[in-house]
């Protein structure tokens, strides 16, 4: 519930572990209230971190997936799950998460 109005780019959680990570430009994150807010509403939440990935161009992630190519993104990315302790789980609805 407390990402309700943030758009992070990524939401991973794992058996102990969960992360809000937002990726852009550095351009773009400096003095951004976005930044700011979405930080400041994760430290409210002990068991979350915050992660500020930063480009030196600006990233554009693709608004809409085809179902194949989501697969193949999931499956890509749950190669990562032993890093995180377990798989990635997707998030659709930001405003469900907390």
């Amino acid at each position: 519930m407390f990402l309700r109005g943030f758009s992070p780019d990524f939401v991973v959680t794992a058996d102990d572990d969960r992360a809000v990570i937002l990726i852009g430009s550095r351009e773009g994150q400096i003095g951004s209230q976005e930044v700011v807010d979405l930080a400041a509403a994760v430290a409210l939440h002990r068991e979350w971190r915050f992660e500020l990935v930063s480009t030196r161009k600006s990233v554009t992630l693709p608004v809409a997936l085809s179902s194949e190519v989501l697969d193949q993104l999931l499956d890509e990315t749950n190669r990562w799950g032993p890093l995180f302790g377990g798989a990635v789980t997707p998030v659709t609805d930001w405003a469900e998460v907390g």
